[in-house]
């Protein structure tokens, strides 16, 4: 939420609010990559389990991260943070969209 809050605030040419959201994204980002995360299943669950939902949302994070520092000029932090999306997601969508983005 706060990565597509930075990318629209640097949309709108609003510097200092979209730095500002840009550091609340990666602290979020940092926080939730920190450590192993503890939870127990207690039923069965259908779809993606929580570190693939935790995997995406962070590669979504920093890709937007990096959107918004293409906005702001910022071509090699951006790349630095395009790198991390396509890690973060080798097998989803994330991957071929940031390394169109460093090629």
């Amino acid at each position: 939420m706060w990565a597509q809050k930075a990318w629209a605030l640097a949309l709108l040419n609003r510097e200092p609010e979209s730095r500002d959201a840009i550091e609340t994204a990666s602290r979020s980002v940092n926080a939730a990559t920190a450590g192993t995360p503890s939870y127990r299943r207690t039923s069965r669950v259908v779809g993606p389990d929580f570190r693939t939902r935790l995997r995406i949302g962070v590669a979504e994070a920093q890709c937007r991260i990096a959107m918004t520092l293409l906005a702001l000029h910022d071509r090699t932090k951006a790349a630095t943070h395009f790198a991390l999306a396509r890690d973060a997601d080798p097998q989803g969508k994330y991957r071929p969209l940031c390394q169109k983005q460093l090629n």
